[in-house]
């Protein structure tokens, strides 16, 4: 399986410019990319990505050539809006990732498991207000799809009544600083249980149902819309992603999909796979297995080659089954690159993977990755200052991650 790890486009310069840029390309064959002002110039400019970061940085386009870029349109409309100037719609996504000329774009979906955590941080805002203490809850003020606020917000309506005796016990104790926390958890907690026991929480079951039912239903519609622009407009890396809170509506999302490549005679396509973010729950492994399985029998009968992608997801913790490991293509990990700017590395301590901090670490440990083949990487990789030539441990952190997952799966 590969990792394409989440980076932003200033991360290619330094790694052109303290020559690690090679040593990137060599662990990974993509790198996942969200919308930030630089693509926004660039696109300004009428410049596609490899082009802008030539005339402008230097990096030379045929090195950028050799990386894949997969880009996500932002989850939330606002930065989508802010940064490319144009309103976000189907046509308009399409337009950016050919202006751009990116390898892949991700299509406009519902990311249902998300918006689950969206509608626990309304749940917990509403009872932190009713508290009387402060109401600013993670993401509780994100600028929320509106084909899907109406459902989202009964959703966290009725959360609240499981997560309201927890806030005043809380409160008594004098734990207001980690209300927001605990409440939130709490309210995913809850959102889980009732997806799994619908005769424990009837009524929230059933809104979950209608939720992940709209989310799928609109998550085709907009893939539909963008397929017929991606084909107007010669864009060939549309990606679609499959959402879905319960097994029978991420089924009816893929073979939509599928029925679509068909009818517009695609062979070949990349389809990924929406999750809950980087730690995967117990549900959420069980309902990616399963449209793994799924998506290798339709795959078969559309004759269709299908490459897996699972968004989000590169934790070590929680893996899916290791035979079907061997069926996902790639994933995209936020956390290769967070980490490293933290100062902290991936080891492979035996059958475990261990996280550790630089200044943690004995200089001789035993690492054939790029980075610590080579003698002055290897110094940037150990020295636990904040300087952008140290974020050369994303290419480790790749690398470790890559070959601790493929370990399981061989």
């Amino acid at each position: 399986m590969l990792i394409y790890p989440v980076i932003e486009v200033t991360d290619l310069v330094y790694a052109y410019r303290y020559n690690w840029l090679e040593a990137l390309i060599e662990v990974t064959e993509g790198v996942m990319m969200r919308p930030e002002p630089i693509l926004g110039k660039a696109f300004k400019l009428g410049l596609d990505l490899r082009s802008y970061l030539e005339r402008y940085y230097g990096v030379p386009r045929d090195k950028l050539a050799r990386l894949k870029i997969m880009l996500d349109h932002g989850i939330f409309s606002s930065s989508f809006e802010r940064i490319f100037l144009l309103k976000k719609n189907e046509e308009n996504i399409i337009k950016v990732y050919k202006g751009l000329n990116v390898d892949y774009g991700l299509s406009f979906d519902v990311p249902a498991r998300l918006y689950l955590s969206i509608a626990a941080d309304q749940a917990a805002s509403i009872v932190l207000r009713e508290q009387g203490l402060n109401t600013v809850t993670k993401i509780v003020n994100v600028n929320i799809d509106p084909e899907v606020r109406n459902s989202l917000h009964r959703l966290s309506r009725e959360v609240l009544t499981y997560i309201d005796k927890d806030a005043r016990k809380l409160k008594s104790r004098g734990a207001s600083k980690s209300l927001k926390i605990v409440l939130r958890t709490k309210g995913l907690k809850v959102f889980r249980e009732a997806i799994e026991n619908p005769s424990d929480y009837p009524k929230l079951h059933s809104l979950l149902r209608e939720f992940s039912k709209q989310a799928v239903d609109v998550t085709v519609n907009r893939f539909l819309k963008m397929l017929s622009y991606a084909i107007e407009h010669g864009f060939h890396g549309l990606v679609p992603v499959i959402q879905g809170l319960f097994k029978e509506h991420a089924e009816l999302c893929a073979k939509s999909f599928l029925n679509e490549l068909k009818r517009n005679n695609i062979s070949e396509a990349m389809v990924a796979i929406g999750t809950g973010g980087r730690v995967l729950s117990n549900i959420d492994k069980s309902l990616i297995e399963s449209i793994i399985k799924y998506l290798d029998k339709l795959s078969h009968n559309f004759n269709i080659k299908l490459k897996v992608h699972i968004l989000g997801w590169s934790s070590p913790r929680n893996i899916i089954d290791p035979n079907l490991l061997k069926m996902v293509y790639s994933s995209d990990s936020l956390s290769a690159r967070r980490r490293a700017v933290e100062g902290r590395i991936y080891v492979i301590c035996g059958e475990t993977l261990e996280l550790v901090h630089v200044s943690n670490i004995n200089p001789n440990f035993p690492c054939d990755c790029p980075v610590c083949r080579n003698p002055l990487l290897k110094t940037f990789l150990l020295d636990p200052s904040g300087a952008r030539r140290n974020d050369v441990r994303l290419v480790h952190n790749v690398y470790v991650l890559s070959k601790y997952l493929n370990s399981l799966s061989s």
